[in-house]
């Protein structure tokens, strides 16, 4: 497992930048045109509360539950695909 691999502190540090990433990737989509601006909004939205799990997980000094972080960036990935669609349809 990777836990018998990095330090807790390694592993908590490339979960926030893998998060972060998916958040900058989000916001890719606003700047390059793809959504119009109400939408725009809820991607920012739902990216910003992404980043800001993300950096939480810089202040773990401890083994943290890396769960959560599944179900966040499932969550992000989930919001984000209703905000392409409603994009689209209107």
């Amino acid at each position: 497992s990777l836990s018998r691999i990095f330090s807790p502190a390694q592993i908590s540090r490339t979960t926030c930048m893998w998060m972060l990433a998916a958040a900058a990737t989000g916001l890719l989509m606003s700047v390059a045109g793809k959504t119009e601006l109400p939408w725009n909004v809820g991607i920012l939205a739902c990216s910003v509360w992404l980043g800001l799990k993300a950096l939480g997980f810089l202040r773990v000094q401890k083994s943290a539950a890396y769960f959560p972080a599944f179900m966040q960036i499932n969550g992000y990935a989930f919001f984000l695909m209703i905000l392409l669609i409603c994009n689209a349809i209107w």
